[in-house]
């Protein structure tokens, strides 16, 4: 999509202007495991803009992001609520490159909210791999 690897940056930026309903992109979950594997949803997205021309792929390029970063932070949301109350945390702490995504923390606060978790995000620009 001609984004500098590793991208996460500019797929996130990019999903703010994006329709992350526009592709139904698959989740992974696996029974009664915390696991989880993006190789089904990266395989997927690249399918889907292999089969773009250049202008269809600029066209669609914010709802391609938008839906691939809505797949994705889905999966990592619940498995995080999902473990943390089965193992009766109170506070969940988010650390690393990931950490800097905006979906994540919007939908991960959100869920936290919900299940009366406190959450701790350390400033963004402190959030490298």
């Amino acid at each position: 999509m001609g984004f500098a690897y590793p991208a996460g940056a500019e797929v996130d930026e990019a999903a703010k202007v994006g329709n992350p309903k526009a592709m139904d992109f698959p989740r992974s979950h696996f029974r009664d495991s915390f696991d989880f594997s993006f190789s089904g949803v990266k395989t997927a997205a690249g399918r889907y803009i292999a089969k773009l021309g250049r202008d269809d792929l600029e066209r669609q390029k914010a709802d391609i992001c938008a839906s691939f970063q809505e797949a994705v932070v889905e999966v990592l949301v619940d498995h995080t609520v999902a473990a943390g109350r089965a193992s009766g945390v109170e506070t969940v702490c988010v650390g690393g490159g990931v950490a800097a995504n905006s979906r994540l923390r919007s939908l991960l606060e959100q869920r936290c909210k919900e299940e009366g978790m406190s959450l701790f995000f350390p400033p963004v620009e402190l959030c490298l791999d």
